[in-house]
């Protein structure tokens, strides 16, 4: 009888292993598929839309397109500030996995706008564009935008999470895997390193690691409405609108640059304006994703501002 249980735990075990191996290659399948999509379209769609704009250069530049203004960088460390002021809001709230990742979004956010603004005010010429110093910096910067993506991602994976098991499901979602999302931002963040995102004008690569941007955040906007939240209803639907809206109003931000630097604008005002509309996205997701953390009830537990 012992023997019998044993073998049939053997086998229920081994079951269970043939099924996760099997799950983790079909995520392996489904991430080299949608970052094949993802680099197809980060390559094709910016020069349809503005081919002038979008020109390769691979860290190396032959004429001063990069801003030096102090509408430039001041409007960077404003963004900085803006952002600051949400991760702290955020870690009031009680710990969770989505109050984490959504504090780490922000951060990288952060930093990507300071070491903008610190590149933008001390690279003042051509030759200081192409050093390896400047090369790492905007890389950090860019980089930062992509590996962000992995953090839009996690939040949808954290949505996944806290709605499994329960029985007030609007529909069902995969739940991907951190691991995934490891990858993700750890292959498009050393494109960036490697200069495939590189342009002549330095600020089109954000845009173009914006694109990068696009399936994690739809993905954490399906998880985050897959389910019937318990909690504040108001509450909780107000912030998941303000969400989705801050979600993809940087969309049109790619775009937007070419018309705006088509239109004959100082870089200066360029920049300023794309700054507002950031601190504009950013500050909706953030205030949406402190208002879904401390609202929702998770196990009977809501996440209430330590």
């Amino acid at each position: 009888m012992c023997t019998q249980t044993n073998l049939a735990t053997t086998k229920t075990k081994s079951k269970g292993s043939h099924a996760g191996t099997r799950n983790s290659m079909l995520f392996l399948v489904g991430l080299f598929g949608v970052l094949a999509a993802t680099m197809l379209t980060s390559e094709y769609l910016p020069k349809l839309l503005s081919p002038t704009t979008y020109i390769r250069s691979w860290y190396s530049y032959s004429v001063q397109r990069f801003d030096n203004t102090w509408p430039t960088y001041v409007t960077d460390y404003g963004l900085t500030f803006h952002m600051c002021i949400g991760i702290y809001r955020l870690l009031k709230c009680e710990r969770s996995e989505l109050r984490d990742f959504s504090a780490s979004l922000l951060l990288f956010y952060a930093i990507s706008v300071t070491v903008g603004g610190i590149s933008h005010q001390n690279f003042t010429s051509v030759e200081k564009m192409n050093t390896l110093a400047f090369r790492l910096m905007w890389s950090v910067v860019v980089g930062t935008v992509t590996g962000a993506g992995g953090f839009l991602g996690s939040i949808g994976s954290a949505f996944a999470r806290m709605a499994r098991g329960s029985l007030d499901k609007r529909y069902n979602v995969v739940v991907v895997p951190s691991w995934w999302w490891a990858v993700w931002s750890v292959f498009l963040t050393s494109l960036v390193f490697g200069g495939f995102l590189s342009m002549e004008r330095p600020a089109a690569d954000i845009f173009l690691a914006g694109v990068t941007q696009t399936a994690p955040t739809c993905y954490m906007v399906v998880c985050a409405f897959s389910n019937n939240w318990k909690g504040d209803q108001n509450a909780i639907w107000r912030h998941l609108i303000i969400l989705v809206i801050g979600a993809f109003l940087n969309a049109p931000l790619l775009p937007l640059y070419g018309v705006l630097v088509n239109l004959g604008l100082e870089l200066g005002t360029v920049n300023t304006i794309l700054h507002c509309w950031l601190a504009a996205a950013w500050g909706m997701q953030a205030i949406a994703l402190r208002g879904l953390s401390y609202h929702i009830v998770v196990e009977g537990k809501a996440a209430k501002i330590a």
